[in-house]
């Protein structure tokens, strides 16, 4: 193609090309672009129009990409995702006339207890870069969600399509934890005391909102039996959420089960205690994940970096 044909293409058109043949739809590419379906299809006919090819076949509730489609959809993803490395580079080294901004979603959990409490060093690192996070334990689909940089998520490993995978940290335990004055009280002395207390409990997620088997692993049932108790104890209270579940029982409304992950901090502190070493496996990790073709942004490298950084950090 001459340079005066490339001047002549329209570059909206191309954006949208090129949307819609990463993600397979007009829709999901109006929805990335925050345009209709239908000026995504109008865009993509007037470039098919520039440049007198078919890019798409159009079936039944589909498109697939003609050969001629595929070759310069290989060319636009390449193309744009250069750009992106460029502009997210700049903007991380404070050249362009904004901060750089990153959208973190992070189980709830993790959110409040373990990574807010640390994001200032990061600011402190890469004051450039506008950080949003949102606490949330529906999962994210990285591909589809173009507003997402990067996830944090607690479970099996994922093996989403197109999306980079580190683990954060080995499977850890589950411990038991409660109001340091419950301990100072000397109400939990022995582990048979548990039981005149409320075992509080984390409810169980939808199999769609979280796999089914996440919240497994907080059975009390399992603890009992580890502290040689069998598995019939008054059980208390649900909470949507292991966070939720720990300020109860900081609260002093009774006793939680979490990831120790997520209770070193409040350990350490004094605001809980974990009056007993009994402690049962892990079954899952956290993970953090981006989506593998924007991996190398300098934004989504920064935090990835700094993530790994500070879960080194933690102790064994």
């Amino acid at each position: 193609m001459s340079r005066s044909r490339l001047n002549s293409l329209p570059i909206g058109a191309l954006r949208a090309f090129e949307a819609a043949s990463r993600l397979g739809s007009f829709k999901a590419a109006a929805t990335e672009l925050a345009v209709t379906p239908a000026a995504v299809s109008h865009q993509i006919k007037s470039l098919e129009a520039a440049l007198a090819l078919s890019l798409f076949e159009r079936l039944h509730r589909s498109l697939r990409l003609t050969p001629a489609g595929e070759q310069l959809a290989r060319a636009a993803h390449e193309a744009f995702r250069t750009l992106e490395r460029s502009l997210s580079s700049l903007a991380d080294q404070g050249k362009l006339g904004g901060p750089a901004s990153l959208s973190v979603s992070a189980a709830t959990s993790i959110a409040a207890k373990w990574l807010a409490p640390r994001l200032h060093r990061f600011h402190t690192l890469h004051p450039h870069i506008d950080l949003r996070l949102q606490g949330e334990d529906r999962r994210v689909d990285l591909a589809r969600e173009p507003g997402t940089d990067v996830a944090l998520r607690y479970g099996p490993e994922p093996d989403d399509h197109g999306v980079e995978v580190i683990q954060l940290w080995a499977p850890g335990k589950i411990v038991m934890v409660c109001a340091p004055a419950i301990v100072e009280r000397g109400e939990l002395r022995d582990p048979a005391d548990v039981l005149r207390f409320s075992l509080l409990r984390t409810a169980q997620p939808t199999p769609r909102a979280a796999g089914g088997e996440l919240f497994r692993r907080l059975n009390w049932a399992t603890w009992l039996n580890a502290a040689g108790l069998g598995d019939d104890a008054p059980l208390g209270p649900h909470f949507g959420s292991t966070q939720l579940t720990v300020e109860a029982a900081m609260a002093g409304q009774g006793l939680a089960l979490t990831p120790e992950i997520l209770v070193i901090d409040d350990l350490h502190s004094g605001r809980l205690a974990q009056p007993f070493d009994i402690s049962i496996p892990d079954a899952f990790s956290y993970w953090l994940l981006c989506r593998r073709d924007r991996s190398q942004e300098a934004r989504i490298r920064a935090f990835r970096n700094w993530v790994l950084s500070e879960a080194a950090a933690e102790p064994k």
